[in-house]
């Protein structure tokens, strides 16, 4: 994989020499500079020892899971822009560092990023959150496999981020879409040096100008490659402590290929069993309906892991939402956005599971695998859905932590406006049942509500108050407030 990565940069470095032929040759005008930096200084407190639901979910895994005091936090963002005979160059860069003053890591670095983009076409290098799947863009729950809720991975990404029209078409269908390598940590206590791929189409018919579009598109997303640190001397789950890391292997991760029915002897009784990696993503659907007034957004998010979709035995799992936004904003007091959702994990095709490929599959256990034990997750923070994740269970041969990926989630968000007070909330009602393994049977109230203010000297105010209650989550009252100061910003 090593020799892999190199070919890689290679051809990146190739690329780039390229473009910048190209680029000299064609006509152009003037470059923009701009530049941007601030300071966050931010900190929260709760009754119980952990912070609430709301408070550190949906963080891009920058507050800590305790009681953090105080967090400081620096960021700055370059952008070159130049226009040329038709298209335009986009060159940025960003930096972001937050230093918490309890919690693990204590000094985290969520954005280091470079990103090259000419015309729709553009290649990222580097950590930055990114919006993923078909949902609202800033008041969902998250989406079912990123959510914002863990911090970015390292990624080399190629991509088109912004619907192209298809001009053959008659630019009724345009496509976006991503194909990108990721780096894992390898302080986990399950795979060392392993990798994420990830890929993404997503289509919309309609017009820009139209008032009615729809959607439709796929995500997938495979762990793959490393090197075990549990023991494993059977060599049911690895070979030899070792999982398919190279070059044909990870056409076979890209490609989804199964070997439910294979006879290779080189692959361990899981890989053998069903494919190389964890594979996971939805098949999304939706439609925008613009009004006068109002624009409405539908969507679906259906699960897909192990082949249980494609014989609609999970069918009625899924994230489904509705967000509502509203245009008028001239009023003192208005309601800008509402949204609503459902989540539901119940299904996962079933308790049993079959492993040939002719057969129907069951028991998904999202986010769970063999290999990957420690789950969908990065720095310990679920990369997925916040609803799913791990719990402390109990028997007669004592504690341990177990998966909660069997949950039925009612969610709402809201934002509005007071003259320049922003005022935003979510609120979850959540019913726990475990896995099918480990049943439990806890509901969860969880919800947030918090203010935006600006004030003089480019400073903008943000405080919120938090609450949980429930039988799955301690009881627990929050309050978090933070100071944004604009350091520079430079056009």
């Amino acid at each position: 994989m090593t020799g892999f990565i190199k070919h890689i940069k290679t051809l990146l470095l190739l690329l780039f020499f390229c473009c910048d032929f190209f680029f000299s040759q064609a006509q152009i005008q003037k470059g923009v500079f701009v530049s941007n930096a601030y300071g966050v200084l931010s900190g929260n407190l709760a009754t119980d020892k952990q912070a609430t639901f709301w408070n550190r979910t949906n963080q891009n895994g920058e507050i800590p899971n305790v009681n953090s005091l105080f967090s400081l936090g620096v960021g700055a963002e370059a952008i070159y822009k130049k226009k040329y005979t038709k298209r335009e160059l986009n060159i940025s860069a960003g930096l972001r560092i937050i230093a918490n003053s309890l919690g693990e890591p204590k000094i985290l670095l969520p954005e280091a990023f470079c990103k090259f983009k000419y015309g729709k076409f553009e290649l990222f290098g580097g950590r930055k959150n990114q919006f993923y799947g078909l949902a609202d863009s800033t008041l969902s729950s998250g989406s079912f496999i990123f959510s914002g809720n863990a911090m970015a991975l390292p990624t080399v990404r190629l991509a088109i981020p912004e619907y192209l029209p298809i001009g053959f078409l008659g630019n009724t269908v345009a496509f976006k879409g991503q194909f990108a390598h990721s780096w894992f940590e390898n302080s986990r206590t399950d795979v060392k040096n392993f990798y994420l791929h990830q890929k993404s189409l997503y289509l919309q018919i309609g017009k820009p100008v139209w008032k009615f579009k729809m959607f439709a598109g796929f995500n997938h997303n495979v762990q793959w490659a490393g090197e075990l640190k549990f023991a494993d001397s059977l060599n049911s789950f690895s070979n030899k402590g070792k999982l398919p890391s190279g070059f044909k292997d990870y056409l076979s991760a890209v490609t989804g290929k199964s070997f439910a029915d294979s006879k290779d002897t080189s692959l361990s009784v899981t890989d053998a069993g069903n494919r190389i990696g964890n594979h996971l993503g939805t098949v999304d659907v939706g439609f925008e309906i613009e009004f006068s007034k109002t624009k409405l957004l539908i969507y679906r998010q259906n699960i897909y892991e192990d082949g249980s979709l494609y014989f609609l035995n999970n069918i009625s799992d899924g994230l489904n939402g509705i967000s509502v936004s509203f245009k008028n904003k001239q009023a003192r007091v208005h309601l800008n956005k509402i949204v609503f959702e459902y989540l539901n994990t119940m299904s996962q095709g079933g308790s049993p599971f079959e492993s040939r490929a002719s057969d129907q599959k069951g028991n998904d256990s999202y986010f769970a695998h063999d290999q990957y034990n420690q789950g969908w997750v990065y720095f310990s923070n679920t990369i997925g859905t916040p609803f799913i994740n791990k719990y402390t269970f109990k028997s007669a041969k004592g504690s341990s932590l177990a998966l909660n990926n069997r949950v039925e989630v009612f969610y709402t968000g809201f934002d509005l406006a007071i003259n320049k007070l922003a005022l935003f909330s979510k609120l979850s009602y959540t019913l726990n049942k475990g896995n099918y393994y480990l049943p439990i049977n806890k509901w969860q109230f969880s919800s947030i509500l918090g203010a935006i203010v600006p004030l003089k000297n480019d400073i903008e105010f943000t405080s919120s108050i938090s609450f949980d209650k429930g039988l799955y989550l301690s009881d627990n009252l929050g309050f978090s407030f933070s100071i944004r100061k604009k350091i520079w910003n430079y056009k």
